[in-house]
């Protein structure tokens, strides 16, 4: 289905609804808990992630002040108990209305909104190629010394050293799987190299026909050259090669220019709150 032909509505859900899938995905390879519900959806794992322990869907009805917050440190008290840190997503679909100003009096951060953005795989560029920057290279992680240097260039994006990768999370990472491993490959992830250095990356996940871009990362000192548009754009190549025609993504504002370029426009706005132990 192409993006005109879908409600703003059904635009937003999906990318609600791909994140929660793609955490499902991530939480049951890892042997952590998922709580799928009509009106709650959440993770939990061992993994000391904010991203892998989340609350993605919140549909409660209207309630009392005190009812609301006893809801919330009902679910709080799971991550405390394991000294887990999350976020809790806040959605057009999240209710009630006031869920946000809730999680800040019952002690969740607020980290920020951004953009829900999507776009139909046909807008992609028509020749598939920016101006890449000479000596650029990439290639989707297909072993697992690849996926450490994948992890690597990741912690470097984050402000972490390359080698500090814990043999739990290099091993919690491979149970997710490599793409021959896994007929449906809806779990696939891509490394850039600068001179055969790794610089950048990004994954995709696909759920109801549309695929997830998420993990873009570019090392600081390779920043603003292009780069992460140019493994985004293989990416979901990749995704439109294997008949998805939607992709949809929750952007940073650093993130927001990027996905622009690759012909990406906001959906909807989403807001988080973190809890850390």
């Amino acid at each position: 289905m192409a993006e005109g032909d879908r409600l703003p509505t059904e635009i937003a859900l999906a990318i609600e609804e791909n994140m929660a899938a793609l955490l499902a995905y991530c939480a049951t390879a890892t042997k952590g808990q998922v709580h799928d519900s009509p009106d709650l959806f959440w993770t939990l794992t061992d993994a000391a992630s904010s991203f892998l322990n989340a609350v993605v869907r919140t549909r409660w009805p209207a309630m009392p002040e005190d009812e609301l917050n006893a809801a919330i440190e009902s679910l709080l008290a799971r991550y405390r108990e394991r000294q887990r840190p999350f976020v809790w997503w806040v959605w057009p679909s999240t209710s009630p209305a006031t869920l946000g100003e809730a999680l800040a009096s019952c002690g969740l951060t607020y980290r920020g909104e951004g953009p829900g953005m999507a776009m139909s795989l046909a807008n992609l560029p028509a020749n598939h190629t920016l101006d890449l920057t000479e000596g650029l290279s990439i290639e989707e992680v297909n072993e697992h010394e690849t996926l450490a240097e994948w992890l690597g260039a990741m912690n470097v994006a984050y402000g972490e050293d390359a080698d500090n990768i814990s043999a739990e999370k290099l091993a919690r990472e491979a149970l997710l799987g490599l793409p021959e491993e896994r007929a449906a490959r809806r779990y696939r992830r891509y490394l850039a190299r600068l001179d055969g250095a790794p610089v950048a990356t990004a994954f995709t996940f696909v759920h109801a026909g549309a695929v997830g871009l998420y993990g873009v990362t570019t090392i600081p000192q390779a920043r603003r050259r292009g780069i992460g548009a140019a493994v985004s754009l293989a990416a979901l190549v990749a995704a439109q090669n294997d008949g998805c025609q939607f992709a949809v993504l929750e952007s940073s504002p650093l993130g927001e220019p990027v996905y622009r370029q690759l012909g990406f426009r906001e959906a909807s706005r989403i807001r988080s709150y973190v809890w850390e132990p």
